[in-house]
């Protein structure tokens, strides 16, 4: 949703970094938001229906509790977890298996995608203890890995896997729990219309030659994506129980619109001050707000921050 500012931002800071323009104003169009939103906007209509993205942990609390206490915060964060099933330590007089080595060391190598993968190696001797985990897998042997996504849907992987193996299931987790299917046939278009804009934000690019023109023609094509984007999700007609939705929506959009072209406007005028100023005015808690709808409804592609 902020994209555009964040553009903005970008452009601002080459333009005064890169060239520390000055001079005449220029003329940049105006945002013209068509049916601008109510104060109201951000108000859920009565009955709304809204697409959980994923279920919840299906382990009852009491059993959650019997858990070791790191596990449990991980599924209670809704983070992937990796459990690396080995024989005992070894000891001076018993060493650790070949295999049980080489697969405990590819585990410590693998992707934890920012702290969303929580991983942990247990011995053979302890698997009762994780039997609301993985009761129903077969874990009888080590080395074993088991994957358990957030949907606490397992994955079972015998004997010796390399670190690629392990990082495949753990990709395949994630996608499959993380990603949720979107059935509302309108929530499906608009998670589209962000899919679509994002790519066309990430491909906008400053320019690659000298000169004050060529610095306009990138900013304005810049404010011309988000007006675009505007137009599509103002388009995109909405069944009554999201009608509340779309205009905190629209109204999140017109606001970045208009701080955005403000903010390029005044930096091509050469006036650092006031493109400051222009960025300021974004309102951070309706930014906020609308990102949680966008989360708490399942669109993925239309939050900045996942937290379901």
């Amino acid at each position: 949703m902020r994209i555009l500012l964040i553009g903005a931002v970008v452009f601002l800071a080459a333009w005064f970094t890169i060239l520390k323009p000055g001079g005449a104003e220029e003329e940049v169009p105006p945002v013209q938001p068509a049916n601008a939103a109510p104060a109201n906007a951000a108000a859920t209509p009565a009955g709304a229906t809204e697409n959980t993205p994923v279920a919840d942990a299906a382990i009852p609390a009491e059993v959650l509790a019997k858990l070791p206490k790191d596990v449990a915060e991980a599924i209670s964060e809704r983070k992937t977890l990796v459990l690396g099933v080995f024989a005992e330590d070894a000891k001076e007089w018993r060493p650790m298996a070949d295999d049980d080595r080489y697969v405990r060391n590819a585990l410590e190598k693998t992707n934890r995608y920012d702290g969303e993968v929580f991983a942990k190696n247990i011995s053979v001797a302890d698997l009762s203890t994780y039997g609301p985990l993985i009761n129903g897998l077969g874990v009888t042997q080590s080395p074993s890995v088991v994957v358990i996504d957030r949907n606490l849907k397992g994955t079972l992987l015998t004997g010796y896997v390399d670190r690629i193996a392990i990082n495949q299931a753990i990709a395949d987790a994630r996608r499959d729990s993380i990603y949720p299917a979107i059935t509302d046939e309108y929530l499906r278009a608009a998670n589209d219309i962000c899919e679509r804009f994002t790519v066309r934000f990430t491909r906008w690019s400053l320019p690659t030659v000298r000169g004050h023109k060529a610095w306009k023609s990138s900013g304005l094509r810049l404010l011309k994506i988000g007006k675009a984007q505007r137009r599509a999700i103002a388009e995109l007609p909405a069944p009554a129980e999201w009608k509340g939705f779309k205009r905190q929506w629209l109204s999140a959009v017109d606001m970045d619109l208009d701080t955005g072209t403000r903010t390029v406007k005044k930096g091509l005028a050469g006036d650092i001050d006031g493109a400051w100023a222009a960025l300021r005015t974004f309102d951070v808690d309706a930014y906020r707000k609308l990102d949680r709808r966008f989360d708490d409804i399942g669109l993925t592609a239309c939050a900045d921050y996942r937290r379901s």
